[in-house]
């Protein structure tokens, strides 16, 4: 497999992972949220419901992201280069 693609693929890989954990937070807020108006349904809850600027960072996540995709890129640039990613797994990808 040559380098670019290997650096491709690592690269999606450690974006996915930051994709992950958005879907993680928007879940949490999306439940934090439903509680929240079961809540008010009863008069129990106080104040606004939860904001999704709570739950995800612009300022820390979206770097995190690129250095989890420069991690992925990395990564997988060296296991590729140095023949430790071989096998059936990756057998469709070589060309």
């Amino acid at each position: 497999m040559d380098v670019p693609t290997l650096i491709l693929l690592g690269a999606a890989g450690g974006l996915l992972r930051g994709v992950l954990d958005l879907y993680t937070r928007f879940g949490t807020w999306q439940a934090d949220r439903r509680l929240h108006r079961q809540l008010s349904a009863e008069g129990a809850a106080q104040g606004d419901p939860p904001r999704f600027q709570t739950y995800f960072d612009l300022a820390v996540d979206i770097p995190a992201a690129v250095v989890h995709s420069l991690m992925g890129a990395g990564a997988a640039m060296l296991f590729g280069t140095t023949g430790q990613i071989s096998g059936e797994y990756v057998s469709p990808l070589v060309a």
